[in-house]
């Protein structure tokens, strides 16, 4: 009975060393699994990467081949194409070939129906993964436990050759089959003067034991650059006002909606400029048109017709150069102004000297210029009758002595000279061919007693001649007589007679002559001079003669129209 409670507690005793040492090989075999885990993917987790790097495209060569030091992204890690690490320094997964443990059964224990001297270590169940902690004496293996089977690895992929892609299990191989299309193009666009267009590739991989296609990064391609110029184009000449030109086009090579394309630019293009005429035009000569100088004008014109250019004349037309003004007028195509205008008879008259020589001088007003004149004498003849620029004298042998002067203004450039002529029996004073008489004169010298017979115009010529002595002639000659019109008119009679100028005229100067210098009584003294003077419109003289009533004589009248 004593022994009772001892056997009893050995009970316990057992029990409990039991379940700690079932506790204690759970622990180490749940310590084993999580240090086999973190350590490195089991022989399935091996395959499986082996297998996901077959089928990476960064564990291949662009040519195609496998290579196993290229890497690829495995549940996270960044592995080898051979499933070891990445690189230096980094510690590889282990990537073994490992069963899985079996777990022992549960050991069951002996029931005590008889006490059994308790031995000096409790039994445990063996584990192959971890062994349990040593205990002071070896357990002995429970009877019932199966001891674990020993796993036989499976082989790993083999590599396929050239560019075959493997996808299928391991060890085997198998070709993707070629994209169709290789390549989708999109529509051609513009990128600048180019044409362009975007390639998108379609590429063969193999994922999780399955071909496939997938598209890669779109890529741009040229297609053509848009250099080539066509050479410009013109076209047919044509008139442009006046001028030749032609249509230039010119081809710009540009890009538009995908293709190379030209763009024209038309331009007019100078062939031939219009001419400059030269001269610009021509004239006739100037003519009258009444009172207005004229002249033709034809202009020579540039033109462009049927493709040519040149020069043609314009219709003539009238153009007027001058319109005179009064009172100038139109004569030979030119505005002339007369040369004199304002005439009139200035006389003047001497007191009677019986017995002595009477002198009378008219003088013109100032401004005026004597283009002429005369005089007489009562009873006796003429000694001189002569002029100057502004006046004219008349010198009588005795009793009284009457000048008269023709006083004009002289229009510039017009101007008024007296020309003397040599001293002799009979004498001359000639005008130039471009003057006009006017009006003259003449004086006797030497002997006493002498008188004019003959002072008389004739053309330019002017003509003194006395009795019994020497004569100078003097010519009033007018230069630039412009419009003037110099006429001389002459009429005889008997002791008088008088030449009238026509109507609108005036009278210059005059003279007398007799009207047969044949006749020795026609150069005496009996037949002097007592009156060659000028009148309105006329020239008169008278010849004196004691034995004859009326002697012949000739009177000659110079006369202007202005």
């Amino acid at each position: 009975m004593e022994k009772t409670p001892d056997r009893h507690c050995r009970r316990a005793q057992g029990t409990f060393e039991y379940v700690l040492l079932l506790g204690g090989s759970l622990l180490t075999v749940t310590i084993a699994l999580y240090v086999l885990t973190q350590s490195g993917p089991q022989i399935d987790d091996k395959n499986t990467c082996l297998i996901q790097a077959r089928n990476a495209l960064t564990c291949f060569n662009t040519d195609g081949t496998f290579d196993n030091t290229k890497t690829f992204t495995y549940k996270t890690q960044t592995l080898k194409c051979d499933c070891t690490a990445a690189s230096a320094g980094v510690q590889s997964p282990t990537l073994t070939a490992t069963t899985t443990p079996t777990p022992s059964p549960t050991p069951t224990p002996t029931p005590s129906a008889t006490p059994t001297p308790t031995p000096t270590a409790t039994p445990t169940p063996t584990l192959t993964a971890t062994p349990s902690p040593t205990p002071t004496t070896t357990p002995t293996p429970s009877p019932t436990s199966t001891p674990s089977a020993t796993p036989t690895p499976t082989p790993l992929p083999t590599p396929c050759p050239g560019t075959t892609i493997s996808c299928g299990q391991p060890g085997q191989c198998q070709t993707c089959p070629n994209p169709s299309p290789v390549a989708v193009y999109s529509a051609n666009t513009c990128q600048g003067n180019t044409v362009v267009r975007t390639r998108t590739d379609n590429v063969a991989y193999c994922s999780y034991n399955t071909c496939g296609i997938k598209q890669s990064i779109p890529t741009t391609e040229t297609i053509q650059t848009c250099t080539a110029a066509q050479s410009p184009t013109y076209s047919t000449n044509h008139c442009t006002g006046t001028s030749l030109y032609r249509t230039k086009t010119t081809y710009t090579p540009t890009c538009t909606n995908g293709a190379c394309s030209q763009t024209q630019t038309n331009t007019e293009d100078l062939v031939q400029n219009r001419p400059a005429p030269n001269p610009a035009y021509t004239s006739g000569p100037n003519t009258c048109q009444g009172n207005t100088v004229v002249r033709t004008r034809t202009d020579n014109v540039a033109y462009c017709s049927y493709n040519t250019c040149g020069i043609k004349q314009s219709i003539p037309t009238t153009e007027t150069i001058q319109t005179c003004i009064a009172p100038a007028t139109c004569q030979n195509g030119a505005c002339v102004s007369p040369a004199i205008t304002g005439c009139h008879i200035v006389p003047q008259t001497s007191t009677w000297n019986y017995g002595s020589e009477g002198f009378a001088t008219a003088q013109c007003p100032s401004g005026e210029s004597a283009i002429g004149g005369g005089g007489y004498c009562n009873p006796s003849g003429l000694y001189s009758s002569t002029p100057s620029a502004t006046a004219y004298t008349t010198h009588c042998f005795w009793g009284t002595a009457y000048a008269s002067a023709v006083c004009c203004k002289v229009n510039s450039p017009a101007s008024v000279r007296i020309v003397l002529g040599a001293s002799g029996a009979s004498s001359q004073a000639s005008c130039q061919p471009n003057e006009k008489l006017t009006g003259g004169g003449g004086a006797c010298s030497g002997l006493t007693n002498q008188g004019l017979y003959q002072i008389e115009p004739s053309g330019n010529v002017f003509t003194a001649a006395c009795q019994n002595g020497n004569a100078i002639a003097y010519a009033v000659c007018l230069n630039n007589a412009g419009s003037t019109n110099i006429q001389q008119y002459t009429a005889t009679g008997s002791g008088s007679a008088t030449a009238n100028c026509g109507t609108g005229t005036i009278t210059g100067g005059g003279g007398a002559g007799p009207t047969d210098k044949s006749n020795p009584y026609m150069t005496t003294n009996l037949y002097n001079l007592e009156i060659a003077n000028p009148i309105t419109n006329g020239f008169s003289v008278r010849r004196s003669n004691p034995q004859l009533s009326a002697p012949p004589v000739r009177a000659v009248a110079i006369c202007a129209t202005p």
